[in-house]
Parts: C-alpha cells; structure tokens; sequence
C-alpha cells in the first residue's frame, strides 16, 4: 500500500480519506497513526493553495496546525514514516514557525 502524495487535486479527497483511516488505528501502531496525521497535514495545506473562501481557509489552516502540534516533537520521523511525508512535515513546520516569528 501507497502512502504517497498524488499531486492531481482530484485525488486529495481520497488522499485524505486514506490518511484519516492511518490517523485512527489502535495506539499499537503509533507509525501509521504517525503517517496519517502527516498526511493529513499535508493534504489540508493542499487543500488551502485553491480555496478562496476565507472561513474554509482559517479551517483549513487550523486543521494543518492541530496535525503539525501533534507531529512537531516526534523524534526520528524520517525512520517512523515514509522520507516524502517527513520532508512535507518539515516543510510545513518551517512555514508556520516563520509565521509566529512574524
């Protein structure tokens, strides 16, 4: 099973489906749990680049945030979840705390 990143926009629903399902299996698996919740960070950040409405956008932009708290202070996530979804966290990180700076 595939957990990368489709770039076409019509597979984003079903991207996030996916992860949403990694996000909530048993504690046990606290490495799926990890890539979903990547995922889904990932996904709603897409999702923001061709939204206009400004509400859907602050929901978008809050839902990235619960998911990168989560993920911010997991250690070794390039050996816990896939390289390509460790690389989008990061990215993502590095976004939103040059934001707080600002």
């Amino acid at each position: 099973m595939s957990c990368g990143y489709h770039t076409g926009t019509a597979l984003l629903p079903e991207a996030l489906k996916l992860y949403e399902r990694l996000a909530n299996v048993e504690d046990a698996e606290t490495d799926l749990q990890l890539s979903g919740i990547a995922g889904e960070a990932v996904v709603y950040h897409r999702f923001m680049q061709n939204e206009q409405d400004r509400q859907v956008l602050e929901w978008l932009d809050q839902q990235v945030i619960e998911r990168l708290i989560r993920l911010r202070n997991e250690t070794n996530l390039d050996a816990r979840i896939s390289g390509f979804l460790a690389k989008e966290v990061r990215q993502l990180v590095e976004e939103y705390s040059q934001r707080e700076d600002n």
